[in-house]
């Protein structure tokens, strides 16, 4: 296979100020703006989220705190916010209670947790309710921004794309229009591989083989997920997805081993692996990327399914560092071969040194458990000297290279769609 190009010292355009996205009030058409985000603080019991209050406000944002659910719920009525922060006290059922209301009625109304104190147990419960970060007593003041801006920005996405549903919703071609959008997309949809080097030789390993669908944006590949998943295609998309990586697996035997990424439900865990599966023939080559609820607390038939993969000769990844390494082993679930942590969110959680020592414990948990660690969306050296500094095993991102179609024969194996039919003898 030829080598991807590498590009190194990727520049970043600094991060704009907080701009307030557009949202509306439970029960209204029409979102409006306001002058700055605003922001519901929900207290618990034990005053876990007061503090944020002055941090917040000084960012810009219009802070109301109230304390308990009801109290909250109340609030949401009156006014819809651009962001809630929560606090999570111990066995606080009000705020969990909140929660789930929250996602009922609001679902794109993005959520912060903030814990009283740094545990497992609390991490794992702020992710169930739907949190995007999480933040843990005491805060650090410059971790605040960072998060607030990105659950910002997850809150204008949001919205944007459910204003964008219900408009083709009320279409009466809605359905047409969806179809005939997916078969374009995927004329030119194709798996692109992206480096995976070792951290400490520099040495690529492995390779991701990722999905990619020009005709949508940049890479597509979100959108015609959304899209497929709509049309209830989402199987057919992913098996032909492991087609064309089987393809490309056959035609390129010193390829390294491969992440393949698995979208799956209830059926296809079923069939994945099994001797009908395109990738059955290179199971030594091939790791098999799972959610994150085939390793913390899986269903038995989840964790039937996944011991039959690693018996196959499959190797696992899990998609989260924290719920992936601490379910296992003690509780007879299955460990994954690797496990991800993202660089983005490690630079934030670690900004000023705060909890370094924390993630270097989760990293070396997950050596204890036979795991070993993927530093992803590293761009910048900087990146990769805290991959380093967190005792990360491998590392993945544009400062190794882009996800990359090849040239020739090898290239035309890796598409999708009908472009598959037409390969004939030379695939």
């Amino acid at each position: 296979m030829r080598r991807l190009t590498a590009h190194n010292g990727v520049a970043r355009a600094p991060m704009p100020a907080i701009a307030p996205p557009t949202t509306q009030p439970i029960g209204q058409s029409k979102p409006t703006l306001a002058a700055s985000p605003k922001v519901l603080i929900v207290d618990d019991a034990a005053g876990t989220a007061r503090s944020l209050a002055p941090m917040i406000r000084r960012c810009g944002c219009s802070v109301r705190l109230v304390q308990g659910g009801a109290a909250a719920t109340q609030a949401l009525k009156d006014r819809l916010p651009q962001l809630v922060i929560l606090g999570l006290g111990h066995e606080d059922e009000g705020s969990v209670s909140f929660a789930s209301l929250l996602a009922r009625q609001a679902p794109e109304l993005p959520l912060i947790a903030v814990l009283g104190r740094p545990t497992v147990s609390g991490v794992l419960e702020a992710r169930s309710l739907g949190a995007i970060g999480v933040l843990c007593q005491p805060v650090p003041p410059d971790s605040v921004q960072p998060l607030l801006k990105r659950a910002l920005e997850e809150g204008r996405v949001r919205t944007s794309a459910r204003l964008a549903e219900e408009h083709l919703r009320r279409s009466r071609t809605w359905e047409e229009r969806i179809e005939g959008q997916f078969s374009r997309a995927l004329k030119t949809a194709h798996v692109a591989f992206q480096p995976i080097v070792r951290l400490r030789t520099g040495k690529v390993e492995a390779t991701e083989a990722l999905l990619r669908a020009p005709e949508l944006g940049e890479d597509g590949a979100m959108p015609l997920l959304q899209l497929a998943a709509r049309l209830q295609r989402l199987p057919e998309l992913d098996q032909q997805v492991r087609e064309a990586t089987a393809r490309v697996l056959e035609l390129e035997p010193d390829l390294p081993l491969t992440f393949v990424n698995a979208r799956l439900d209830r059926t296809d865990i079923m069939e994945l692996g099994r001797t009908q599966d395109p990738l059955h023939s290179y199971a030594d080559r091939v790791c098999i990327d799972l959610p994150t609820s085939f390793f913390a607390q899986p269903a038995p038939y989840l964790r039937q399914e996944t011991f039959r993969l690693q018996r196959v000769g499959f190797r696992l990844s899990g998609d989260d560092l924290t719920a992936s390494v601490f379910a296992p082993d003690n509780a007879g679930n299955p460990s994954p071969d690797f496990v991800r942590l993202s660089m983005r969110e490690a630079r934030h959680a670690t900004q000023g040194g705060a909890r370094a020592g924390f993630l270097r414990a989760l990293v070396a948990l997950a050596h204890d458990v036979g795991a070993q660690v993927i530093a992803t969306a590293v761009e910048t050296c900087g990146e990769e000297d805290l991959a380093r500094r967190l005792d990360c095993d491998l590392a993945q991102g544009f400062l190794y290279g882009p996800a990359a179609l090849p040239e020739g024969a090898l290239g035309r194996a890796c598409l999708l769609g009908p472009m598959r039919n037409d390969l004939g003898g030379q695939a």
